[in-house]
Parts: structure tokens; C-alpha cells; sequence
């Protein structure tokens, strides 16, 4: 199973959700472009300029054999040059115990 994570929020839901199970994060960087706004190209120095907003896209996946397959298909597409990071996360369980005197 692969999922597209959004914010930190959804990606505590998703390791919540999946227990004591380990998960494996995708980590690749993107970016996408806002056009400038009719003032900017009328009037230089007024409105806000295009520009282009870098993202970080986390991807989770509950296996390592789709992991792979990820990544074999971002560098078969050309996407070679994408900077990327892949991580696996293995759950810590802790126990809390408390003494009463």
C-alpha cells in the first residue's frame, strides 16, 4: 500500500494506525510555480512576482518490495537527478509503570 502523506499530522495518523508494524517514508523534493498576479506585470514592484514554492512529498509505504518498486520507477522515468531520501521507521513501544508508595 502506498499513500501520499500531507502534513505531519496525517503521517502521525497513519503510523498510529498501522501499530507496531514498520513503515518505509519516500522523501522526495518538488516544487510547483505561482503565477504572479495582473499588478506584478503591469506595474513592476506592485502585487507579488511569479515564483516557484519548493515542497518536501512524503510518501508512506507498509512494505519495502513497493519501496523499491518506487524508486526503480522515479529513476526509470528519468527522475534520477531528484534529490530523495528513503527511511525505514520501526515503532518504539514504551511502558510507563508507576510505584505508589
Amino acid at each position: 500500500m502506498r499513500k501520499i502523506v500531507e502534513t505531519l499530522k496525517s503521517l502521525k495518523k497513519f503510523m498510529d494506525d498501522a501499530g507496531e508494524k514498520e513503515i518505509y517514508l519516500l522523501l522526495t523534493q518538488g516544487s510547483h510555480h505561482v503565477p504572479g498576479d495582473e499588478r506584478s506585470r503591469t506595474n513592476p514592484g506592485h502585487g507579488y512576482p511569479a515564483h516557484d514554492v519548493k515542497h518536501l512529498r512524503v510518501e508512506v509505504f507498509d512494505n519495502e518490495t513497493d519501496l523499491g518498486d518506487e524508486i526503480v520507477k522515479l529513476k526509470s522515468k528519468g527522475y534520477a537527478y531528484l534529490v530523495f531520501a528513503a527511511s525505514q521507521l520501526t515503532p518504539t513501544i514504551t511502558h510507563s509503570v508507576v510505584f505508589n508508595k
